[in-house]
């Protein structure tokens, strides 16, 4: 696998997604996430990957994204609540655009906190709890599979289309917004796995 280096829709977005980011992160405390409650509200936090992985796939990413099966997280997030004895949330429907940068900006926040998840994963593990430290498949999901490395292979392919980049900029803010403004309900489950 080539790794490259960020290119300019990699600095865009980043660039312009950098305060929602920031504000995201600084709402997480590590320490909490090994204790029982403080573990089950990261994965209800991070179950906003569900819906929007959902409109992705409406939008078609699969067809940018021929591993797309193996990129997609919500069936490790609903299988780590569910041993957690948590009722998988509903959330409403959510729709994404099909344009390239539409659905590139979407993807660079989940698979942006999939490289979060390693640092959150060495925290967990130091949980007293061993039903916290065995319900780690969502923090886990992907590893050594270098998906990173390949999603910026796709991001650069729209290196020198700035209308892409300007629509992945802001999908991007949407979808750290989304996370931000995420809420449950404590309705059964009703997204689709």
């Amino acid at each position: 696998m080539v790794f490259l280096v960020r290119g300019p829709a990699h600095d865009a977005i980043r660039r312009q997604t950098r305060h929602l980011h920031d504000a995201l992160g600084s709402r997480l405390v590590l320490s909490k996430l090994v204790s029982r409650m403080g573990y089950i509200d990261f994965l209800l936090f991070s179950w906003a990957c569900a819906p929007i992985e959902q409109a992705l796939e409406d939008a078609g990413i699969g067809k940018m994204f021929l591993d797309w099966d193996q990129r997609r997280r919500r069936i490790s997030l609903a299988t780590d609540l569910e041993a957690l004895g948590v009722r998988l949330p509903f959330y409403g429907a959510l729709t994404i655009d099909s344009d390239v940068g539409s659905m590139l900006g979407w993807s660079y926040v989940l698979e942006g906190s999939r490289l979060g998840a390693r640092v959150i994963l060495e925290t967990v593990m130091t949980s007293p709890e061993a039903t916290i430290r065995r319900t780690t498949s969502f923090l886990r999901h992907g590893e050594g599979k270098q998906l990173w490395e390949s999603f910026k292979v796709e991001l650069g392919k729209m290196d020198r289309d700035p209308p892409a980049i300007a629509r992945a900029c802001t999908s991007a803010n949407a979808a750290f917004q989304y996370f931000g403004t995420f809420r449950r309900t404590g309705h059964g489950a009703h997204v689709q796995i």
